[in-house]
């Protein structure tokens, strides 16, 4: 029964001994990753590692992983051919009945549709349909980080403002749908 849950499952599954060399994957975790099980068995997990993740995360995961045999989180990782890969992990500690650390298992799910839509949507929240350009939230985000750091670093900066002329009636015409 565990062994067809561990082929059976859609999310990818990765078992690494105490060391942290990786013992087994999942068919889901080749697919997702691009990898074939045979180049990842002895290695580091950290072959997914993109850059893209702070020191501090990692400090921060193997922080909870020592005190309390788990973690959960986000990362962006890497797939064998260099696409970023966004997953939502969940890590626990097996331990033997001596309570001794055995194993670490990492179940990995892919949440690239879910962060593309999250990125649809800030786009839509910050930007003009018609144009495409910048809001007026998004400008007021900008303009208050710009003065912030400009009194920060006591330093200048230049706003230019554009106004066009008779843009209103194309904008009436072609930016509001019925």
């Amino acid at each position: 029964l565990t062994a067809t849950v561990f082929s059976a499952s859609s999310d990818g599954i990765l078992i690494t001994d105490a060391s942290l060399r990786i013992v087994s994957v999942n068919q889901a975790l080749c697919a997702m990753s691009g990898y074939d099980e045979q180049d990842l068995l002895g290695n580091l997990p950290s072959i997914f590692k993109s850059g893209y993740s702070s020191r501090d995360d990692y400090e921060q995961m193997w922080a909870a992983l020592n005190t309390e045999g788990q973690w959960q989180g986000e990362l962006l990782d890497r797939k064998k051919n260099g696409e970023l890969m966004p997953v939502r992990i969940s890590i626990n500690q097996i331990k033997n009945y001596n309570d001794q650390l055995t194993n670490y298992v990492a179940i990995l799910s892919d949440i690239s549709e879910r962060k593309a839509k999250e990125e649809q949507l800030r786009h839509i929240a910050y930007h003009d349909p018609l144009t495409g350009l910048a809001n007026r939230v998004l400008f007021d985000d900008r303009l208050t980080h710009a003065i912030k750091l400009a009194v920060r670093n006591r330093s200048k900066f230049a706003l230019l403002y554009l106004d066009l002329d008779k843009f209103k009636p194309v904008n009436d015409l072609y930016g509001h749908k019925t």
